[in-house]
């Protein structure tokens, strides 16, 4: 292995093995890391019977790899393994059957052959040409400083959850399911639609999406009963608007127990998805709000490496 560097602050790995570039990234979700490898055309080649003849030896990799584009993605499990001793072999021996193989290392944005090295923005990264992390760190700096035009983000924030909101009125009213889990898709599409009108996410932002989506899901679960009472009323010959229903049915509605515990508990649902979506954007959000831009080569000469 000729060079490895520790990005300990998002615990990724890079490195250089037999002339290849790799990266072993976290995997939260499977509670394990992932190493990839990007080469040209990553047919097989056997790779498969070679990773079930290394596990035998080593436990900590993984018997199979998926292959999406140009990466090789093979699941490691570093707590598994002897970062000193065995590590080094493991890496070693996978680049080593590549490079037997013939396999071209490409860049994992483009594909291309040329001027590659592993570069790093922000959190993110990954293996590519000069020209392409050029391109990629400037689009990044402008949309991680772009503070944008607050007010047209706020009112793309209102149309995300308004879409939020109509959503779950639909549901309701024609499906009579529990539409609590719509409350997570408001408060994403009310950050998604500030993104995209009024520039990266504020802490105030942040902040205001959460509270209006919190409003969102009380007004989508009173609007949706509005017009279910007004339905029943109309269907028994009545003629009920909507301003009627609003005003006169769902308040004496309400007196009712069992129908206040469906409103309360769909309200209840959706403001526990809410706060667990907007609580998760908002930590991400804050820690980035914190620290500058980041985007440099990994392998630079003034590096250190362990």
């Amino acid at each position: 292995m000729e060079k490895l560097e520790y990005m300990r602050d998002i615990n990724v790995i890079a490195g250089i093995s037999n002339g290849y570039y790799f990266i072993i990234k976290p995997n939260p979700q499977q509670n394990t890391s992932t190493l990839q490898i990007n080469i040209k055309d990553n047919v097989s080649w056997g790779l498969k019977d070679f990773l079930k003849d290394l596990y035998k030896e080593h436990k900590g990799i993984g018997r199979r790899y998926t292959a999406p584009k140009t990466s090789i993605l093979i699941p490691i499990h570093l707590k598994e393994i002897d970062m000193d001793l065995e590590f080094p072999v493991i890496i070693d021996s996978i680049t080593e059957f590549l490079n037997e193989k013939g396999a071209v290392q490409v860049s994992a944005i483009s594909g291309q052959e040329h001027d590659l090295d592993v570069y790093r923005i922000n959190d993110n990264v990954e293996i590519m040409s000069s020209s392409e992390f050029s391109e990629q760190s400037q689009k990044e700096e402008s949309f991680y400083n772009n503070k944008g035009n607050p007010i047209l983000g706020y009112l793309g924030a209102i149309g995300g959850i308004a879409i939020g909101v109509i959503a779950w009125v639909v549901i309701s009213v024609n499906f009579n399911y529990i539409v609590g889990l719509i409350g997570l898709l408001m408060v994403f599409l009310g950050y998604k639609g500030y993104e995209k009108f009024g520039g990266r996410l504020t802490r105030t932002a942040v902040i205001m999406i959460f509270l209006l989506s919190i409003a969102g899901v009380i007004i989508a679960e009173v609007v949706s009963t509005t017009i279910a009472l007004g339905n029943v009323f109309n269907e028994l010959g009545y003629s009920i608007t909507f301003w009627e229903s609003l005003t006169e049915l769902f308040p004496f509605a309400m007196s009712d127990s069992e129908i206040a515990v469906e409103v309360y508990k769909n309200i209840g649902f959706g403001l526990l998805f809410t706060v667990l979506a907007g609580f998760g954007v908002a930590r991400q959000s804050f820690q980035e709000t914190k620290r500058d831009f980041l985007a440099y080569q990994v392998f630079r000469q003034d590096a250190t490496f362990e």
